[in-house]
């Protein structure tokens, strides 16, 4: 398997050897437990819920800002992986806060 887990969407054209390789890879794969995912998601609930109430809807084109936002967190994480730098928590926090402003927000 060339040492990468593949994503769903490439099971239906994944061998069948590939496909017990991947199963016993996934096996060994350490999976983040579900008490840090819940802090993590009030982090980024609770960061949101502050943000709000500094910013207000006070934008113009919401959808835009945040789109444009998500883009230069996006490029920023990007940056620091490949040069090899640790991402900081807080770019991370904002990228998910970004991403679900633009998955709640109505089309412009």
């Amino acid at each position: 398997m060339k040492g990468w887990l593949m994503f769903p969407k490439d099971a239906a054209f994944a061998t069948p050897e590939e496909k017990r390789e991947f199963r016993e890879v996934a096996k060994t794969v350490a999976l983040p437990d579900v008490a840090a995912y819940d802090r993590a998601a009030a982090d980024c609930r609770g960061i949101f819920i502050e943000r709000r109430a500094q910013y207000g809807s006070h934008m113009e084109k919401p959808r835009q800002y945040a789109i444009d936002s998500l883009y230069i967190k996006a490029v920023r994480l990007c940056k620091d992986h490949e040069s090899g730098r640790e991402m900081k928590p807080d770019t991370l926090r904002d990228f998910v806060n970004f991403a679900l402003m633009v998955l709640t927000q109505k089309e412009d």
